[in-house]
């Protein structure tokens, strides 16, 4: 595999207990909470993927297993993101802290380490920080397919899309409704760079919050 090379791929994360943390195999997906049901298409080193497992991806084939330092993983702990929230004003919003509890504090998501009458400690570090990960690789193969591609690179950022029809070098995406235009640059610019499609087309439906009126009597 090169980078640029669009791929599709089955994966199993492990914590060095031997816990698996992620996987793409659905059975294990679901005992596990896993948001994938089945194998992923990414882009070889696009980001798609952690950065270590990113790398590891050039010049393999078949079914591997590789070991990722926190560095190239989820990083380490930074102690700027524990913060103290006072435990009183949880209780107010009828949140009862306690070690473990995932929280969502002004839309970042933590994790409750300690509690005590006065002051709650809410970790904001990833929850696989600092630690060591393996993954057990398999490459299905590459993706020739240029919707697939589109597919793939969409996916990932959440564009709602109804869907894409390829002819040629030209790809229409009908979307649901008007997005800012510098979103839709970007889609563009992605696309154009990574895939064979040379003019990508938006058909774009109403735009966001639209409201009908009634005519007055």
């Amino acid at each position: 595999m090169e980078n640029g090379d669009f791929i599709t791929i089955n994966y199993t994360g492990k914590l060095q207990d031997g816990t698996v943390f992620d996987t793409t195999h659905p059975d294990m997906a679901a005992k596990i909470g896993s948001k994938h049901s089945g194998p992923i298409t990414i882009c070889v080193g696009q980001g798609m993927l952690i950065p270590g497992l990113d790398q590891a991806l050039v010049g393999k084939s078949g079914k591997f297993s590789v070991k990722v330092a926190p560095a190239q993983a989820f990083g380490s702990k930074d102690p700027k993101l524990l913060k103290i929230v006072p435990t009183q004003q949880l209780l107010g919003q009828k949140i009862q802290p306690y070690p473990g509890l995932r929280l969502n504090i002004d839309g970042e998501y933590g994790i409750v380490r300690t509690v005590s009458p006065g002051r709650t400690v809410v970790d904001f570090n990833h929850p696989l920080a600092s630690q060591e990960v393996t993954y057990d690789v398999e490459i299905i193969g590459k993706v020739e397919d240029a919707k697939e591609q589109i597919k793939a690179l969409l996916d990932p950022i959440g564009l709602p899309y109804e869907s894409i029809d390829v002819k040629g070098h030209e790809a229409t995406i009908k979307v649901p409704q008007v997005y800012p235009q510098p979103i839709m640059d970007v889609v563009q610019k992605r696309i154009s760079q990574l895939t064979a499609i040379k003019t990508l087309n938006f058909e774009q439906g109403k735009e966001p919050h639209e409201h009908k009126h009634k005519p007055t009597e």
